[in-house]
């Protein structure tokens, strides 16, 4: 990947340091010569020109960041104008002057909206950030400080401002009660600053000739070599996968993880300011010397299957298959803003449309006309696709059918991205923009929230969520990562979900579902790359789930900045810190085994386990197969597998449930040692066994739900109350307790007979599932 780098003809005549998108085709520039300019962005010529007051020395500019929407065009409303003067001014969207505000006691340094276009924020040459309403009211002065504040940069959730201090940079709430954040971030004075809205990020640059990336409470994620001279501009992409460095005669196009793909060295001097446009393909910056220069992502590649597509100009896209060593070149109509390949298709957005490919007939799409240029997001299941847009979450079929438009509580466009959103098949995943303790499910053919599960509430806040794409609808799971980098795992449509959540491991950055078969990739802080060959163990037999795994340690140099970047059959793709891919292969047998599972041959499954006897892998896909046929019922092989790993207690528990003969008795025992004890008393209720329902909550010490179930059962001989009062009496016999539950207490009273045993004994043969 790397920028492809237009120079204008027509330039400013004196230094520039103001640029802005106004619209996806059109950009705005200012300079010391009194000059707005106008350009267009397609051919990089200037369109219209503004005379600004000779008293107007601009300093920075941002363009408003909600749009008014065209036909299918959008276009900012305002935009704003710093000057030395210590004043900013409001014009509208034709250039007409709106307002003019008196700010500092010197120069304007910078000048930034809200994300949500509620509020600025300006920083002084006078040390001060000051905090204003749309129409220019001042809200409040943050704060204050005897050195000048070159930069500064909203939060994502609009509630916080980081700006510079000299080499410092501070966290800084709007709210009183909140301890700021002040951290030592360079050697030399800071002179630009960014945070994004989608990864919550943080990124530094200043004249120790250093750029550096950082998380939400300053820790250092990471720090570049030194430039050959000071960093006067960097920038995010709207999202936030990339951002762009600018220095003297430098043009840096990095990875959000800080890394480089490409420089170029243009003749223009120092680049003063950069933006991206708002589909994050083009960039556009002023220099001392009056240039202006656009730029445009070239060379992206995005690899699956045998299948690799990559991005060779603003309209053209070269398909390749590895297999049969072909290339093909696709030629749009209008620039290409985005695409994806996946579960065998290509999918590419333009400007205007979006175009559906089959790898096996690239002449014929399938084309929907999109109602919004700008798409943040695209997603890809193995039967749809998602369209994230500024306003909507579209969902498409691959023949181009429009199935619905998507909407839940706490939905934010701008918040949604590849690791705050996943899809599968049916179902929908997202965490809430509002609350990010809040994971939502949405039933995509429906459109609306999962009735058995319509949301989770996380006990801290969750970074990334994904879904797995493969296995039934009923055991759809989702696996996510909190702040504190601990990884869970889930059932999307359990009624339980909230009791089913568990904890699979920590120090967790990166996971991916492999997308032919249900297995998940982790990759740790460490380095340690973990593979969970059949995470759904976890909720079959907890006991199992550190069996089957497989694990790798990365001890090499660069395990610290490694990213997990794919995940097809029994390769895994990740990426080093120096942006080179490696390709990880982990052992084929467990996919296979998978196959085998899922098209219910369990005798070859059976086979190929025993076939890998002296394998590495023989443990984990012994582990595999015994929480496979425990899910699916399959006790003879549940007992094969059991065996082989040596769990000689599950085996035993095995026999005596085969042994059974009632298949609800059967389908109960199977529950409970999947350690479902609800299942299991469902299943008994409706099967009449309401004794052994009662004494399976009596097992657990469950004293209430047995009385429950008495007071509601028991109607006519009214002998349950004996049972429960026997295993309550050698309850307070083992622990050395007296009585101090008043049901219990009540249903004693109530009860004439003392004489425990003989009515226990009567019932219980009976009701009981008889193993004889």
């Amino acid at each position: 990947m790397k920028f492809k780098i237009h120079f204008p003809v027509s330039s400013h005549s004196d230094f520039a340091s103001c640029v802005g998108w106004l619209s996806g085709e059109e950009v705005l520039t200012a300079g010391d010569d009194h000059k707005l300019l106008i350009w267009n962005a397609l051919n990089h010529e200037v369109i219209q020109t503004i005379n600004l007051p000779e008293d107007l020395f601009p300093t920075d500019l941002h363009v408003y960041p909600k749009w008014s929407h065209g036909t299918r065009q959008k276009s900012a409303e305002l935009f704003l104008i710093g000057s030395t003067d210590g004043r900013y001014h409001i014009f509208s969207r034709t250039g007409k002057l709106e307002k003019s505000v008196e700010a500092h006691k010197g120069a304007i340094l910078v000048i930034k909206w809200s994300h949500d276009g509620t509020a600025l924020a300006t920083g002084g040459e006078e040390g001060q950030v000051k905090i204003w309403s749309k129409s220019g009211m001042l809200r409040t002065t943050l704060t204050s400080h005897p050195t000048p504040v070159y930069s500064l940069a909203w939060s994502p959730s609009n509630d916080s401002i980081i700006y510079t201090i000299d080499s410092n940079l501070e966290i800084k709430p709007l709210s009183p009660k909140v301890k700021p954040i002040l951290w030592k971030a360079h050697d030399g004075a800071i002179l630009k600053v960014g945070w994004n809205q989608c990864n919550n990020t943080i990124i530094s640059g200043g004249e120790d000739c250093r750029y550096k990336v950082w998380d939400s409470s300053g820790r250092l994620l990471f720090i570049s070599g030194i430039n050959d001279y000071p960093i006067t501009s960097l920038t995010w992409t709207p999202n936030g996968s990339l951002f762009a460095v600018g220095s003297f005669n430098a043009l840096k196009l990095c990875d959000q993880h800080g890394w480089t793909y490409s420089l170029n060295k243009p003749a223009i001097q120092s680049i003063f300011n950069l933006c991206w446009s708002q589909d994050s393909t083009q960039i556009a910056g002023v220099t001392g010397n009056g240039s202006v220069i656009f730029a445009h992502v070239i060379d992206k590649s995005i690899d699956w299957a045998n299948y690799q597509v990559s991005c060779l100009s603003q309209k053209i896209l070269k398909f390749r298959d590895i297999l049969i060593n072909t290339d093909e070149e696709i030629e749009f109509r209008e620039n290409i803003t985005q695409f994806s390949l996946a579960h065998g298709y290509l999918i590419v957005i333009t400007t205007n449309q979006c175009l559906i490919y089959r790898p096996t007939n690239l002449n014929a799409p399938y084309t929907i006309d999109l109602k919004d240029s700008t798409v943040n997001c695209l997603l890809q299941s193995s039967t749809s696709f998602l369209l994230v847009d500024s306003t909507n979450v579209y969902l498409y079929s691959y023949d181009g059918r429009f199935l619905n438009n998507l909407k839940w509580i706490g939905m934010k466009t701008d918040f949604l991205n590849h690791r705050t959103i996943s899809i599968s098949p049916e179902t929908l995943a997202a965490i809430d923009a509002n609350d990010n303790k809040i994971i939502h499910f949405i039933d995509l053919p429906t459109g609306k929230p999962i009735n058995a599960n319509p949301m989770i509430k996380h006990k801290s806040e969750v970074m990334v969520v994904a879904l797995d794409s493969t296995g039934p609808p009923n055991e759809r799971k989702v696996a996510f990562i909190d702040k504190n980098c601990d990884l869970y795992l889930t059932l999307v449509r359990s009624r339980s979900v909230s009791s089913q959540i568990i904890k699979i491991s920590s120090m967790i950055k990166w996971i991916l579902w492999c997308d032919t078969a249900n297995m998940l990739a982790a990759l740790g802080e460490n380095g340690r790359i973990t593979c969970w060959l059949y995470p759904q163990v976890g909720f079959v037999d907890r006991d199992l789930f550190s069996l089957a795994v497989i694990e790798k340690d990365w001890s090499d140099n660069a395990s610290r900045n490694l990213q997990l970047t794919d995940f097809h059959n029994n390769q895994l793709t990740l990426r080093l810190s120096d942006g080179s891919p490696v390709q990880y292969s982990i052992s084929s047998f467990p996919r296979i085994l998978h196959g085998y599972v899922s098209n219910g041959k369990w005798n070859e499954a059976l086979q190929l386990c025993r076939y890998l006897k002296s394998s590495p892998d023989y443990l984990p896909l012994w582990a595999s197969l015994a929480g496979m046929a425990l899910n699916g019922h399959n006790l003879e092989i549940a007992e094969y597998a059991y065996s082989a790993i040596e769990k000689v207690d599950k085996v035993l528990y095995i026999q005596r449930i085969q042994k059974l003969v009632d298949s609800a008795a059967r389908n109960a025992e199977i529950a409970l040692l999947c350690g479902n004890i609800q299942e299991a008393e469902n299943i008994l209720i409706a099967s009449k066994f309401i004794l052994r329902a009662i004494l399976i909550n009596l097992e657990v010490y469950n004293w209430d739900r047995a009385c429950d179930l008495r007071n509601k059962y028991d109607h006519k001989e009214r002998i349950y109350g004996n049972v429960i009062l026997f295993y309550r009496q050698r309850y307070l016999e083992r622990f050395d307790k007296t009585e101090d539950n008043k049901r219990l207490k009540k249903l004693a009273n109530e009860i004439e007979s003392r004489n425990w045993e003989q009515p226990a004994a009567s019932v219980m043969a009976p009701s009981r599932p008889s193993v004889d």
